[in-house]
């Protein structure tokens, strides 16, 4: 299979790819053959990990990959790694049960995460991580209740400049 999404973290670059026993999970490289090997096989067996259909990117903050995966149990939700397989989990469960909370958009911001997603009461909102549980929450609800305010399109986007996060939302009046 074709290696998809490309992340640079210390001398390894960090892919999705499917080897045919795994599904399609996270991997590293060195650029040798004898340095390339799976990350971590997060949604064990056949079925891969990676989430298709979402916007999907890994960012680096430090020695840590940010990225969505699925691992069969808790639905597309934020995992981390320092590239080993004991150094990669899930974040948190932002969407409990096997519901997928989407985390999309993801983006540095001084040293936090900054992401789109669902917790399944409150549509799409803006989020925040420093890379634990307990750390990662919603920045707001824009549009109260179940009303999504972050509908991204082509034309919406989300952008760092300096140390100022812009992003385009709506809030239930204006779009």
């Amino acid at each position: 299979n074709t290696p998809v999404i490309f992340a640079q973290m210390g001398n390894f670059t960090y892919f999705f790819a499917d080897d045919g026993l795994h599904g399609t999970e996270l991997w590293k490289t060195d650029g040798t053959a004898s340095g390339t090997s799976i990350v971590k096989d997060m949604n064990s067996g056949a079925d891969g990990s990676y989430p298709s259909g979402i916007d999907f990117t890994m960012v680096v903050i430090g020695t840590t990959l940010y990225f969505p995966a699925d691992d069969g149990s808790n639905g597309v939700e934020l995992w981390k790694t320092d590239g080993t397989s004991t150094g990669t989990s899930m974040v948190k469960n932002i969407n409990s049960g096997n519901s997928n909370s989407n985390p999309e958009r993801l983006i540095k911001l001084g040293s936090s995460l900054i992401f789109s997603a669902t917790d399944g009461s409150n549509g799409v909102e803006l989020w925040k991580s420093d890379g634990t549980a307990s750390g990662t929450s919603m920045v707001k609800d824009v549009v109260s209740g179940s009303g999504s305010s972050l509908q991204y399109t082509k034309s919406n986007h989300v952008k760092v400049i300096g140390s100022t996060l812009y992003f385009s939302a709506g809030d239930g009046q204006y779009t």
